[in-house]
Order: C-alpha cells, then sequence, then structure tokens
C-alpha cells in the first residue's frame, strides 16, 4: 500500500518542515485555524502541497486520515502554537488534507479560485 510520503515523492512535491508542541499542523489564518493531528507527536511534522486539481487521492489504495476541507486566504504555520500570520501561504481555493498518522500531512487544492 502506498503512503502519503510515498505519494508525494513520486509526484516530486516540495516536503516542507514544521514544528509543534501538540502533535499537530496548523492550518489557517490570523483569524482562524484548525490544527491537524499528525499522529507523531511532539516534534518536527513534514507536509507536502498538491495544486494539480486533476490529481485523485481519494481511491488508490493510500492509507490515511482524511481531516476536512479548509477554505481561501490561508496558509500553513511553522509552528503549531505559533500565532499572528503563516508562514506558507496557499493559493486561493478549496483543500482537502489528510494525515499519515506518522507524522506526514497532505494539503491538497481541489478547486483554485479566481484572484
Amino acid at each position: 500500500m502506498t503512503t502519503l510520503r510515498e505519494f508525494s515523492y513520486e509526484r516530486n512535491l516540495k516536503i516542507e518542515t514544521a514544528t509543534s508542541d501538540i502533535g499537530s499542523l496548523k492550518i489557517g489564518n490570523d483569524t482562524s485555524a484548525v490544527l491537524v493531528n499528525t499522529g507523531a507527536g511532539d516534534g518536527d511534522c513534514d507536509f507536502a502541497i498538491l495544486e494539480d486539481t486533476t490529481e485523485v487521492v481519494c481511491g488508490i489504495g493510500i492509507n490515511f486520515d482524511y481531516c476536512g476541507i479548509v477554505g481561501t486566504d490561508i496558509g500553513v504555520y511553522d509552528y503549531d502554537c505559533n500565532n499572528g500570520e503563516p508562514q506558507y501561504k496557499l493559493k486561493p481555493g478549496m483543500y482537502s488534507v489528510y494525515s499519515d498518522r506518522h507524522g506526514f500531512v497532505l494539503i491538497h487544492l481541489i478547486k483554485a479560485f479566481e484572484q
């Protein structure tokens, strides 16, 4: 079975690293954010951003937990207890977020919004 990390490497996605004190990856903005459970506890976690809206992640034999959809004007924080502005800005759009529960999160753009 393919892992999310292997799926990301196969597509040459850039892997970024964030730090966690509460076992999560923080995604959002200065007014609203979600904490995606990485399953790895404290320390570093890795994530990748897939911006290909034609790519299908579900149903291809990947072992992951689906963590929900986040919206526009958001980004990824480099530290899950950080407030203020995210360090990695995401393109405007709707995203599905997947966690392998082993310290890796894939953020997938499923619908881009016009700017």
